[in-house]
């Protein structure tokens, strides 16, 4: 909620750039910490959901969509990223696996649904 309501405050500002937009990948794998990525992507800044999307798009995005956390952190890139960045993940998900493994994975398919649902 302090993304949401607080995201603007100088503090928060710094949270983001300096601890969670360069360990997203990481964090998107975690019980937890997957919200918070989401909740940047979600109600970030631009500046903040593009620089969270990059540190994504760089760290293994097949393998994120393959976690059972990191799936909903593929999913709201997808829904609430840039239309580059939906492009390039979307590339980057169909030269790192088979579609069709994926749609049978349990929790990459929801991955992959929403990076079918969307109009890139």
């Amino acid at each position: 909620r302090l993304i949401e309501h607080a995201g603007a405050l100088p503090a928060v500002v710094r949270l983001i750039e300096s601890d969670i937009a360069p360990r997203a990948s990481e964090l998107g794998r975690h019980e937890f910490a997957h919200f918070v990525v989401v909740c940047v992507l979600a109600h970030g800044f631009p500046e903040q959901r593009r620089s969270v999307a990059q540190a994504l798009l760089s760290g293994g995005l097949a393998c994120l969509a393959r976690n059972r956390h990191g799936r909903f952190v593929v999913e709201a890139l997808f829904a609430h990223g840039g239309p580059e960045d939906r492009s390039v993940a979307l590339e980057l998900l169909r030269r790192a696996a088979d579609p069709v493994d994926l749609a049978m994975h349990s929790h990459a398919h929801g991955a992959l649904g929403a990076a079918l649902r969307t109009n890139v």
